[in-house]
Protein backbone atom coordinates (compact mmCIF):
# COMPACT_ATOMS: atom_id res chain seq x y z
CA UNK A 1 0.00 0.00 0.00
CA UNK A 2 1.36 3.34 -0.94
CA UNK A 3 1.34 6.57 1.50
CA UNK A 4 -1.34 8.19 -0.64
CA UNK A 5 -3.51 5.48 0.03
CA UNK A 6 -2.94 4.94 3.49
CA UNK A 7 -3.87 8.71 4.05
CA UNK A 8 -7.40 9.54 5.40
CA UNK A 9 -10.31 10.75 4.53
CA UNK A 10 -11.53 14.09 5.27
CA UNK A 11 -15.42 12.89 4.89
CA UNK A 12 -16.29 16.80 5.86
CA UNK A 13 -14.65 18.47 3.11
CA UNK A 14 -16.58 15.81 0.52
CA UNK A 15 -20.29 16.32 2.35
CA UNK A 16 -19.45 20.16 1.76
CA UNK A 17 -18.11 19.91 -1.45
CA UNK A 18 -21.35 17.84 -2.57
CA UNK A 19 -23.37 19.78 -0.63
CA UNK A 20 -21.92 23.28 -3.05
CA UNK A 21 -23.86 21.61 -5.94
CA UNK A 22 -27.27 22.13 -4.75
CA UNK A 23 -29.69 24.24 -5.72
CA UNK A 24 -30.78 27.05 -3.94
CA UNK A 25 -34.04 27.77 -2.32
CA UNK A 26 -33.85 30.95 -4.36
CA UNK A 27 -34.55 28.84 -7.89
CA UNK A 28 -37.80 27.76 -6.05
CA UNK A 29 -38.55 31.47 -5.00
CA UNK A 30 -40.65 33.95 -6.83
CA UNK A 31 -39.19 37.23 -5.47
CA UNK A 32 -42.35 39.62 -7.30
CA UNK A 33 -44.45 37.94 -4.82
CA UNK A 34 -44.21 38.40 -1.07
CA UNK A 35 -42.74 36.47 1.05
CA UNK A 36 -45.82 35.05 2.87
CA UNK A 37 -47.13 33.99 -0.86
CA UNK A 38 -43.75 32.52 -1.33
CA UNK A 39 -44.34 30.02 2.22
CA UNK A 40 -48.09 29.62 1.34
CA UNK A 41 -46.52 28.21 -1.90
CA UNK A 42 -43.71 25.72 -0.28
CA UNK A 43 -46.22 24.40 2.39
CA UNK A 44 -48.43 23.14 -0.38
CA UNK A 45 -45.68 21.55 -2.61
CA UNK A 46 -44.07 19.72 0.51
CA UNK A 47 -46.77 18.24 1.99
CA UNK A 48 -50.26 17.26 1.11
CA UNK A 49 -52.47 17.94 4.05
CA UNK A 50 -55.84 16.47 4.47
CA UNK A 51 -57.62 19.51 5.51
CA UNK A 52 -56.73 22.92 3.57
CA UNK A 53 -55.26 24.48 6.77
CA UNK A 54 -52.23 26.12 4.82
CA UNK A 55 -53.25 29.89 5.43
CA UNK A 56 -53.67 29.20 9.30
CA UNK A 57 -50.08 27.26 9.06
CA UNK A 58 -48.47 30.38 6.86
CA UNK A 59 -50.15 33.45 9.51
CA UNK A 60 -48.71 31.34 12.31
CA UNK A 61 -45.22 30.82 10.84
CA UNK A 62 -45.06 34.73 10.15
CA UNK A 63 -46.18 35.93 14.18
CA UNK A 64 -43.68 38.26 15.44
CA UNK A 65 -43.68 37.08 18.77
CA UNK A 66 -41.49 40.30 19.56
CA UNK A 67 -44.78 42.61 18.96
CA UNK A 68 -47.01 39.87 20.07
CA UNK A 69 -49.06 39.17 23.69
CA UNK A 70 -50.88 36.01 23.40
CA UNK A 71 -49.90 33.32 20.69
CA UNK A 72 -51.57 29.32 20.86
CA UNK A 73 -49.55 26.62 19.97
CA UNK A 74 -49.34 25.04 16.47
CA UNK A 75 -49.97 21.18 16.92
CA UNK A 76 -49.41 18.82 14.03
CA UNK A 77 -51.07 15.25 14.69
CA UNK A 78 -50.73 12.19 13.08
CA UNK A 79 -49.09 9.26 11.84
CA UNK A 80 -45.63 8.61 11.78
CA UNK A 81 -44.64 9.31 7.51
CA UNK A 82 -47.58 12.00 7.69
CA UNK A 83 -45.74 14.84 6.93
CA UNK A 84 -45.31 16.37 10.17
CA UNK A 85 -41.43 16.54 10.32
CA UNK A 86 -41.27 18.26 7.04
CA UNK A 87 -43.83 20.92 8.28
CA UNK A 88 -42.09 21.30 11.17
CA UNK A 89 -38.34 21.72 9.17
CA UNK A 90 -40.11 24.35 6.82
CA UNK A 91 -40.63 26.35 10.41
CA UNK A 92 -36.64 26.10 11.02
CA UNK A 93 -35.87 27.09 8.06
CA UNK A 94 -37.74 30.46 7.83
CA UNK A 95 -37.37 31.58 11.54
CA UNK A 96 -33.24 29.97 11.08
CA UNK A 97 -33.30 28.02 14.36
CA UNK A 98 -32.74 24.27 15.28
CA UNK A 99 -34.90 21.53 15.65
CA UNK A 100 -35.37 20.31 19.42
CA UNK A 101 -36.27 16.70 20.60
CA UNK A 102 -37.47 15.33 23.27
CA UNK A 103 -33.73 14.59 24.01
CA UNK A 104 -32.73 18.26 25.19
CA UNK A 105 -32.92 19.17 28.72
CA UNK A 106 -34.51 22.32 29.97
CA UNK A 107 -31.24 24.06 30.54
CA UNK A 108 -30.14 23.68 27.07
CA UNK A 109 -33.55 25.02 25.55
CA UNK A 110 -34.00 27.83 27.68
CA UNK A 111 -30.33 29.34 26.89
CA UNK A 112 -30.85 28.38 23.50
CA UNK A 113 -33.93 30.78 23.36
CA UNK A 114 -32.66 33.44 25.99
CA UNK A 115 -29.72 33.60 22.56
CA UNK A 116 -32.24 33.87 20.35
CA UNK A 117 -34.41 36.21 21.75
CA UNK A 118 -32.19 39.27 22.43
CA UNK A 119 -30.10 40.59 20.08
CA UNK A 120 -28.05 44.00 19.97
CA UNK A 121 -29.23 45.85 16.96
CA UNK A 122 -27.82 49.43 15.35
CA UNK A 123 -30.78 51.32 15.48
CA UNK A 124 -31.56 55.02 14.70
CA UNK A 125 -30.36 57.94 16.70
CA UNK A 126 -32.02 61.04 18.14
CA UNK A 127 -28.69 62.72 17.73
CA UNK A 128 -27.77 63.84 14.53
CA UNK A 129 -23.63 63.80 15.13
CA UNK A 130 -24.18 60.06 15.71
CA UNK A 131 -27.21 59.05 13.53
CA UNK A 132 -26.80 55.38 14.46
CA UNK A 133 -27.12 53.34 17.69
CA UNK A 134 -27.10 50.73 19.69
CA UNK A 135 -29.49 49.03 21.54
CA UNK A 136 -30.64 45.82 23.12
CA UNK A 137 -33.48 44.44 22.21
CA UNK A 138 -36.42 41.30 21.72
CA UNK A 139 -36.15 40.27 18.61
CA UNK A 140 -38.45 37.82 16.55
CA UNK A 141 -37.83 33.77 16.89
CA UNK A 142 -40.54 30.61 17.79
CA UNK A 143 -39.16 27.17 19.26
CA UNK A 144 -39.77 24.47 17.04
CA UNK A 145 -40.43 20.43 18.38
CA UNK A 146 -40.58 17.28 16.04
CA UNK A 147 -42.30 14.23 17.60
CA UNK A 148 -42.93 14.69 21.12
CA UNK A 149 -43.85 12.04 23.76
CA UNK A 150 -46.87 13.01 26.55
CA UNK A 151 -44.05 11.13 28.79
CA UNK A 152 -41.25 13.96 28.17
CA UNK A 153 -43.44 16.46 29.99
CA UNK A 154 -44.02 13.78 33.04
CA UNK A 155 -40.25 13.51 33.18
CA UNK A 156 -39.19 17.38 32.52
CA UNK A 157 -41.74 19.17 34.59
CA UNK A 158 -39.67 22.46 33.36
CA UNK A 159 -40.34 21.82 30.18
CA UNK A 160 -44.10 21.52 30.48
CA UNK A 161 -44.33 24.79 32.45
CA UNK A 162 -42.13 26.24 29.47
CA UNK A 163 -45.17 25.34 27.28
CA UNK A 164 -47.81 26.06 29.85
CA UNK A 165 -46.81 29.48 30.36
CA UNK A 166 -45.07 30.35 27.07
CA UNK A 167 -48.26 31.54 25.46
CA UNK A 168 -48.75 34.76 27.29
CA UNK A 169 -46.42 36.93 27.47
CA UNK A 170 -47.98 38.91 31.42
CA UNK A 171 -47.23 35.27 32.73
CA UNK A 172 -44.40 33.89 30.99
CA UNK A 173 -41.78 34.64 33.59
CA UNK A 174 -40.07 31.33 35.12
CA UNK A 175 -37.89 31.06 38.47
CA UNK A 176 -35.30 29.20 38.37
CA UNK A 177 -32.46 28.33 40.60
CA UNK A 178 -29.11 29.83 39.85
CA UNK A 179 -25.32 29.08 41.02
CA UNK A 180 -25.61 31.38 43.58
CA UNK A 181 -26.99 30.10 46.42
CA UNK A 182 -29.94 31.73 47.65
CA UNK A 183 -30.54 33.50 44.39
CA UNK A 184 -32.76 32.67 41.27
CA UNK A 185 -32.71 32.94 37.32
CA UNK A 186 -35.57 34.43 35.83
CA UNK A 187 -36.67 33.16 32.51
CA UNK A 188 -39.04 34.12 29.69
CA UNK A 189 -40.20 31.58 27.86
CA UNK A 190 -42.92 33.51 25.74
CA UNK A 191 -43.00 32.76 21.91
CA UNK A 192 -44.78 30.96 19.34
CA UNK A 193 -44.50 26.96 19.72
CA UNK A 194 -44.25 23.80 16.99
CA UNK A 195 -44.31 20.77 17.60
CA UNK A 196 -45.45 17.85 16.22
CA UNK A 197 -46.82 14.00 17.73
CA UNK A 198 -48.32 10.70 17.06
CA UNK A 199 -50.32 11.36 20.62
CA UNK A 200 -53.59 13.41 21.07
CA UNK A 201 -52.27 16.28 23.23
CA UNK A 202 -55.34 18.49 22.36
CA UNK A 203 -57.22 15.45 23.98
CA UNK A 204 -55.13 14.12 26.75
CA UNK A 205 -56.81 14.89 30.42
CA UNK A 206 -53.97 15.64 32.17
CA UNK A 207 -53.05 18.29 30.03
CA UNK A 208 -56.10 20.07 29.33
CA UNK A 209 -54.64 23.23 30.11
CA UNK A 210 -52.35 22.90 27.42
CA UNK A 211 -54.95 21.29 24.44
CA UNK A 212 -57.01 24.55 25.14
CA UNK A 213 -54.17 26.57 23.64
CA UNK A 214 -53.66 24.24 20.53
CA UNK A 215 -54.47 24.82 16.88
CA UNK A 216 -54.41 21.71 16.08
CA UNK A 217 -53.47 20.39 12.46
CA UNK A 218 -53.84 16.54 11.23
CA UNK A 219 -51.48 15.34 8.63
CA UNK A 220 -51.99 11.65 6.50
CA UNK A 221 -50.40 9.72 4.68
CA UNK A 222 -51.19 10.31 0.79
CA UNK A 223 -52.43 6.82 0.82
CA UNK A 224 -54.90 7.99 3.35
CA UNK A 225 -56.54 10.91 2.03
CA UNK A 226 -59.86 10.41 0.68
CA UNK A 227 -60.45 10.64 -3.19
CA UNK A 228 -61.88 13.73 -3.22
CA UNK A 229 -59.30 15.34 -1.47
CA UNK A 230 -56.54 14.64 -3.85
CA UNK A 231 -58.75 15.25 -6.23
CA UNK A 232 -58.53 18.52 -4.32
CA UNK A 233 -54.87 19.13 -4.60
CA UNK A 234 -54.28 17.84 -8.21
CA UNK A 235 -52.50 14.31 -6.95
CA UNK A 236 -51.84 12.56 -9.65
CA UNK A 237 -51.60 8.29 -9.25
CA UNK A 238 -48.50 7.26 -9.25
CA UNK A 239 -46.75 10.52 -9.86
CA UNK A 240 -47.24 12.50 -6.45
CA UNK A 241 -43.69 12.03 -5.47
CA UNK A 242 -42.90 14.46 -8.48
CA UNK A 243 -45.25 16.79 -7.30
CA UNK A 244 -43.46 17.59 -3.93
CA UNK A 245 -40.47 19.73 -3.35
CA UNK A 246 -37.70 17.76 -1.25
CA UNK A 247 -36.59 20.70 1.16
CA UNK A 248 -33.34 18.21 1.76
CA UNK A 249 -31.82 18.48 -1.71
CA UNK A 250 -32.11 22.49 -1.65
CA UNK A 251 -29.44 24.95 0.21
CA UNK A 252 -31.30 27.19 2.50
CA UNK A 253 -28.82 29.68 3.16
CA UNK A 254 -30.19 32.88 3.77
CA UNK A 255 -33.92 32.11 3.31
CA UNK A 256 -34.36 33.05 7.47
CA UNK A 257 -33.51 36.54 6.50
CA UNK A 258 -37.00 37.24 4.35
CA UNK A 259 -38.25 36.79 7.52
CA UNK A 260 -36.37 39.29 9.03
CA UNK A 261 -36.24 41.76 6.20
CA UNK A 262 -40.40 41.42 6.43
CA UNK A 263 -40.73 42.72 9.20
CA UNK A 264 -39.02 45.94 9.41
CA UNK A 265 -39.89 49.28 11.56
CA UNK A 266 -42.85 50.43 8.45
CA UNK A 267 -44.77 46.99 9.26
CA UNK A 268 -44.24 46.37 12.76
CA UNK A 269 -45.80 49.95 13.06
CA UNK A 270 -48.70 48.81 10.98
CA UNK A 271 -49.20 45.87 12.86
CA UNK A 272 -49.06 47.24 16.15
CA UNK A 273 -51.76 50.06 14.74
CA UNK A 274 -54.00 47.12 12.95
CA UNK A 275 -54.20 44.98 16.40
CA UNK A 276 -55.91 47.92 18.32
CA UNK A 277 -58.71 47.73 15.29
CA UNK A 278 -59.13 43.90 15.36
CA UNK A 279 -59.13 43.75 19.10
CA UNK A 280 -62.62 45.71 18.73
CA UNK A 281 -63.46 43.61 15.83
CA UNK A 282 -63.75 39.83 16.88
CA UNK A 283 -67.34 39.59 17.89
CA UNK A 284 -68.53 36.33 16.90
CA UNK A 285 -65.44 34.10 18.34
CA UNK A 286 -66.02 32.32 21.80
CA UNK A 287 -63.69 34.71 24.57
CA UNK A 288 -60.67 32.21 24.49
CA UNK A 289 -60.54 31.89 20.84
CA UNK A 290 -60.71 35.89 20.47
CA UNK A 291 -57.68 35.77 23.04
CA UNK A 292 -55.74 33.48 21.35
CA UNK A 293 -55.76 34.59 17.80
CA UNK A 294 -55.94 38.42 18.04
CA UNK A 295 -52.01 38.43 16.70
CA UNK A 296 -52.85 35.54 14.42
CA UNK A 297 -55.35 37.68 13.04
CA UNK A 298 -53.53 40.76 12.84
CA UNK A 299 -50.14 38.54 11.77
CA UNK A 300 -52.90 37.29 8.69
CA UNK A 301 -54.35 40.30 7.68
CA UNK A 302 -50.33 42.21 7.27
CA UNK A 303 -49.69 39.67 5.53
CA UNK A 304 -51.93 39.33 3.08
CA UNK A 305 -53.35 36.26 3.68
CA UNK A 306 -56.90 37.16 5.09
CA UNK A 307 -58.08 40.73 3.02
CA UNK A 308 -59.50 42.19 6.09
CA UNK A 309 -60.63 41.27 9.87
CA UNK A 310 -63.93 39.95 8.35
CA UNK A 311 -62.59 37.56 6.26
CA UNK A 312 -60.02 36.11 9.11
CA UNK A 313 -62.74 36.15 11.55
CA UNK A 314 -64.92 33.38 9.85
CA UNK A 315 -61.89 31.61 8.42
CA UNK A 316 -60.89 30.85 12.17
CA UNK A 317 -64.83 30.62 13.13
CA UNK A 318 -64.91 27.83 10.98
CA UNK A 319 -61.36 26.75 11.71
CA UNK A 320 -62.82 26.34 15.34
CA UNK A 321 -66.19 24.72 14.49
CA UNK A 322 -64.04 21.58 12.52
CA UNK A 323 -61.98 21.11 15.66
CA UNK A 324 -64.85 21.03 17.64
CA UNK A 325 -66.87 18.91 15.21
CA UNK A 326 -63.76 16.39 14.83
CA UNK A 327 -63.16 16.08 18.63
CA UNK A 328 -67.35 15.53 19.12
CA UNK A 329 -66.87 13.14 16.16
CA UNK A 330 -65.03 10.73 18.04
CA UNK A 331 -66.52 9.20 19.69
CA UNK A 332 -69.46 8.43 17.13
CA UNK A 333 -66.64 7.45 14.60
CA UNK A 334 -65.74 4.63 17.76
CA UNK A 335 -69.28 3.49 17.97
CA UNK A 336 -69.52 2.87 14.36
CA UNK A 337 -65.97 1.06 13.97
CA UNK A 338 -66.51 -1.35 17.12
CA UNK A 339 -70.27 -1.94 15.59
CA UNK A 340 -68.81 -3.21 12.54
CA UNK A 341 -66.09 -5.01 14.32
CA UNK A 342 -68.27 -6.36 16.76
CA UNK A 343 -71.20 -7.35 14.58
CA UNK A 344 -68.26 -9.98 12.48
CA UNK A 345 -67.31 -11.35 16.08
CA UNK A 346 -70.89 -12.03 16.12
CA UNK A 347 -70.82 -13.58 13.09
CA UNK A 348 -67.70 -15.50 14.02
CA UNK A 349 -69.42 -17.11 17.07
CA UNK A 350 -73.05 -18.03 15.68
CA UNK A 351 -70.59 -20.14 12.46
CA UNK A 352 -68.89 -21.80 15.58
CA UNK A 353 -71.78 -22.44 17.46
CA UNK A 354 -70.30 -20.46 20.24
CA UNK A 355 -72.05 -17.24 22.31
CA UNK A 356 -70.38 -13.93 21.76
CA UNK A 357 -67.00 -13.39 23.66
CA UNK A 358 -64.52 -10.88 22.79
CA UNK A 359 -60.43 -10.37 25.10
CA UNK A 360 -60.45 -7.75 26.18
CA UNK A 361 -56.72 -7.43 24.83
CA UNK A 362 -57.93 -8.03 21.30
CA UNK A 363 -60.29 -4.96 21.53
CA UNK A 364 -57.72 -2.86 22.92
CA UNK A 365 -55.50 -3.72 19.95
CA UNK A 366 -58.08 -3.63 17.49
CA UNK A 367 -58.96 0.05 18.56
CA UNK A 368 -54.90 0.91 18.89
CA UNK A 369 -55.23 0.27 15.35
CA UNK A 370 -58.22 2.69 14.27
CA UNK A 371 -56.01 5.29 16.12
CA UNK A 372 -52.66 4.37 14.22
CA UNK A 373 -54.29 4.17 10.68
CA UNK A 374 -56.42 7.74 10.63
CA UNK A 375 -60.06 5.96 11.15
CA UNK A 376 -59.70 7.84 14.50
CA UNK A 377 -58.65 11.41 14.94
CA UNK A 378 -57.92 10.74 18.80
CA UNK A 379 -57.01 7.67 20.84
CA UNK A 380 -60.11 6.62 22.44
CA UNK A 381 -59.84 6.31 26.68
CA UNK A 382 -60.53 3.14 28.11
CA UNK A 383 -63.95 4.95 29.38
CA UNK A 384 -64.84 5.61 25.69
CA UNK A 385 -64.27 2.20 24.70
CA UNK A 386 -66.63 0.72 28.21
CA UNK A 387 -69.15 3.36 26.98
CA UNK A 388 -69.37 1.82 22.93
CA UNK A 389 -69.37 -1.54 24.29
CA UNK A 390 -72.02 -0.57 26.57
CA UNK A 391 -74.14 0.85 24.01
CA UNK A 392 -73.48 -2.53 21.73
CA UNK A 393 -74.73 -4.41 24.69
CA UNK A 394 -71.74 -5.89 25.94
CA UNK A 395 -70.16 -5.88 29.64
CA UNK A 396 -66.48 -6.56 30.50
CA UNK A 397 -66.42 -9.71 33.05
CA UNK A 398 -62.84 -11.22 33.84
CA UNK A 399 -61.04 -9.93 30.73
CA UNK A 400 -63.60 -10.38 27.99
CA UNK A 401 -66.59 -8.39 26.55
CA UNK A 402 -70.01 -10.67 26.31
CA UNK A 403 -73.50 -9.86 25.72
CA UNK A 404 -75.65 -8.45 28.61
Amino acid sequence: MTDEERLGVNYSALVAQQESYQDSWENIYDFQSTLPENLTTILKRTVFLPQDFYDIICAYYMLPSALARIVPYLFFYGTSGSGKSTLAKIAALLHGVAINSSGDTFAAIRNSLNDRKWKTVQVASDDPKYPVDFANTEVNTCMVWDDIDPGVFTNKPDLYRLFKFGYDRASDKIMISSDVPGKNMEFRCFCPKIFSSIHPFHSIPDMAELGRRLLVIPTKKIEDLSDNRKAQLGILEGDWESQLIDLDNLDWTGFSDEYKYFWDSEVSQFYLNLKRTVSRSLKGLASHQRILCLDLITTGIVCSIWNDVKEAKERMKKYFAWLEAEQRDTSDNLLQLLNQYVAQEEENARAAKMLPSIYNTNLKNTVSNYYTQGWLLDKPNAKAIRNAMAALGYRLVQGKWSKR
